[in-house]
């Protein structure tokens, strides 16, 4: 994954009212923590931004004017209302050869063999947690479900992984399986072929 640069500006008020006003000047408010130094309130332009996250950017080069570039992990983004525009985002500083731990999308490929047989592929997984250098974080994680037969299942200690990137999490986890279709039973409306009729009520004398 690339390495995006972006410019930040210091913020020299913080609060609501100052929040908003950033924002209608096309900045996204933001923070940037870690590794024990004082928080910095940054403000970085909406535009940059947010093709970047378009393009699931995860690892920034920070330059603040004030020091050396660095770089920085995404660590939480707040969106408007619509989902549409970033309001607000929390980056952490990196160190060099530190690792970093995110979460990446997973692309399951292929037409599991098992569904011409009138299986079900089931996916519970959608996103995958990995550690790796951080200018190796890649853009999804590709598992291949044409062999899946009937009953078979990937687990994580199957999926095929990325030179330098470690999946976070129980090896033994379903990442996908192809299960029987489940049947499914209605109950059938009153007067349709099958419905009991209900006893009729004796009237008392």
């Amino acid at each position: 994954m690339e390495i995006i640069s972006i410019k930040a500006t210091k913020r020299e008020k913080v609060g609501t009212r100052a929040a908003m006003r950033e924002r209608s000047e096309g900045r996204v408010p933001a923070v940037i923590y870690g590794h024990g130094k004082t928080p910095e309130h940054v403000t970085i332009d909406a535009h940059q931004f947010g093709q970047a996250i378009k393009h699931h950017a995860r690892v920034f080069r920070i330059d603040d004017g004030v020091r050396e570039s660095f770089p920085a992990l995404l660590k939480q983004l707040q969106w408007d209302a619509l989902g549409e525009y970033p309001m607000h985002a929390d980056f952490t500083r990196l160190e060099a050869g530190e690792k970093v731990r995110v979460g990446v999308p997973i692309h399951y490929v292929g037409h599991a063999k098992g569904l011409a047989a009138g299986g079900r592929l089931n996916t519970p997984i959608q996103e995958l947690q990995i550690e790796c250098d951080p200018a190796a974080i890649p853009d999804h994680i590709e598992v291949v479900v044409t062999s899946l037969e009937i009953g078979q299942a990937i687990h994580i200690a199957e999926l095929a992984m990325p030179a330098g990137v470690r999946a976070i999490g129980d090896a033994t986890i379903v990442v996908c399986n192809v299960s029987h279709q489940t049947a499914q039973v209605t109950e059938p409306a009153a007067g349709e072929a099958g419905a009991q009729p209900e006893p009729e009520k004796k009237s008392e004398s």
